[in-house]
């Protein structure tokens, strides 16, 4: 689960849910970057169960 203050966070660049995991913290950024550039757009839902992320493709 990714509590909701901490949503939009984890699509800024270096920000990592867990400090002692070994990722750099720019993947989501990067993707996000990328489906803006391509004129889309990323978002994640998140409850107790489960984290989904919403890929969005517009013409």
């Amino acid at each position: 689960m990714i509590p909701r203050e901490k949503q939009n966070k984890i699509f800024e660049r270096f920000y990592k849910l867990d400090p002692k995991s070994k990722g750099f913290g720019i993947g989501l950024p990067m993707a996000k970057v990328i489906m803006e550039e391509h004129g889309g757009k990323i978002f994640v839902e998140s409850d107790e169960d489960k984290t989904t992320f919403h890929l969005r493709f517009y013409k």
